[in-house]
């Protein structure tokens, strides 16, 4: 079992800071198929703040926290479709934190929660290829390898091969 529990929690103002640090993690951002921006610290606020409203208008944002309030990262469902009942799951989890178990505990309870909650029947995610933890908690879990976007990620020097994975909820 895992040393630590952790909690899924709503953003707080004072996340800002930790999510700024996840951001400027340039090798993180690329794992996240991310293409990160390059901006002045005072406008860091600015940017966290519009990146979190635009995610929770289309789906659900929530820091990963640790039981002892130390946030570890986020996770997130976006692009909801109500009618098709399902979302587009991302995780990002510091690099001090993986290996530990918090990515399996933090998409176990986003599952539940996109179950129970948003009654979505099935989240779809991308993931680089070449990620192999991310996609051996994956395979771990139970989400199927639906297909490959061929040189699909550029982060700047090389196109990456991107994985398209999809995880049905519930009975099946």
């Amino acid at each position: 079992m895992y040393k630590e529990l952790i909690i899924l929690r709503e953003f707080e103002i004072g996340d800002v800071t930790f999510l700024a640090s996840i951001r400027k993690d340039i090798h993180l951002q690329h794992l996240l198929l991310a293409n990160p921006e390059v901006f002045e610290q005072k406008d860091v606020q600015a940017k966290i703040l519009d990146w979190i409203i635009k995610r929770n208008k289309v789906g659900i944002f929530r820091i990963i926290q640790k039981e002892d309030a130390s946030p570890i990262g986020f996770i997130q469902i976006s692009n909801i479709h109500d009618k098709n009942q399902n979302g587009w799951m991302g995780l990002a989890l510091t690099s001090s934190s993986r290996g530990h178990g918090y990515g399996t505990l933090a998409v176990k309870s986003i599952e539940e929660y996109a179950e129970k909650k948003l009654k979505l029947r099935k989240l779809l995610l991308e993931v680089r290829k070449d990620n192999f933890a991310a996609i051996n908690l994956y395979n771990k879990l139970g989400w199927r390898e639906v297909g490959c976007l061929n040189k699909h990620y550029n982060d700047g020097q090389l196109l990456h091969d991107v994985l398209i994975y999809e995880r049905h909820l519930g009975a099946q």
